[in-house]
């Protein structure tokens, strides 16, 4: 339902955009379905007890990390249109995070008896997808700040504007639609009949000086923002590394098509 709006206001190139991907989401979670069958029968090697129990998981997970990706590109989608993402994205990925969260400890609690190794081996992929979950937060929250930045610079802009009518209106000049900036910021006054001064306008540098406070404290927050996203996202890289790893160390390096499969996916 989130997604309906943002789907719906874009053009045809947007649209076609928010299908790629859609269609490289689905390409990716069947190569992670893939992966993990690939892993639960060669590496772990269960019972058929336990491979529906991990069946189930991997499951359960790939959900998660689909409803994560899906969170994603409703926030790409809308950037790309203008537009800030809608609440029901943070609220969506709020829901997977602490679904993410639960589902560990649920299997901290069930596998705990199969040893430390095989907790961590299940357990990776949640960390993960909390990572992921956690960048598209900080991903939402920057695009919003751009939306909001955009429509409270144009709103200073437009004051910026109509008090230079005004003062123009005030010399006796005809109004121009002259940028806002670049142009003379003196005081204009003016003496009426009575040879009194007119009322003096209030300065238009005080306006173009909130807008660079605006802008320079916006930056700031972006690149604080953009500095905590790629440290997620580096994260998730040293994690994905020694989650294979861990693989190795559990399954062994034989040089089989297994091994291939995990370098490829690595």
């Amino acid at each position: 339902w989130f997604l309906g709006s943002a789907a719906g206001e874009g053009g045809g190139t947007n649209n076609n955009q928010h299908h790629a991907i859609m269609e490289h989401g689905r390409e990716k979670m069947g190569g992670f379905l893939v992966f993990k069958l690939l892993l639960v029968s060669a590496v772990v090697a269960p019972d058929t007890l336990d491979l529906l129990i991990l069946l189930s998981w991997y499951t359960l997970l790939s959900f998660l990390r689909s409803l994560a990706h899906l969170c994603a590109n409703a926030i790409q989608h809308a950037s790309a249109a203008g537009q800030a993402p809608a609440r029901g994205v943070f609220r969506l990925l709020l829901i997977v995070l602490v679904g993410n969260a639960l589902a560990a400890a649920v299997c901290v609690g069930l596998f705990h008896a199969a040893g430390l190794g095989m907790v961590l081996l299940l357990t990776c992929d949640c960390a993960l997808t909390a990572v992921d979950v956690m960048a598209h937060m900080f991903q939402h929250v920057q695009a919003s700040l751009e939306v909001h930045q955009a429509t409270r610079i144009g709103q200073l802009e437009e004051e910026g504007m109509t008090l230079r009518r005004q003062r123009q209106e005030a010399a006796g000049e005809s109004p121009s639609d002259e940028p806002l900036f670049g142009v003379d910021n003196n005081e204009v006054r003016e003496e009426d009949g009575s040879g009194n001064e007119a009322e003096t306008l209030p300065p238009r540098d005080e306006i173009e000086q909130r807008i660079q406070f605006l802008e320079e404290r916006h930056n700031r927050r972006v690149a604080i923002l953009e500095t905590t996203v790629f440290s997620l996202q580096l994260f998730a890289h040293l994690l994905t590394v020694a989650h294979f790893l861990h693989i190795w160390s559990l399954h062994g390096v034989q040089f089989t098509l297994i091994d291939g499969v995990l370098a490829l996916h690595l």
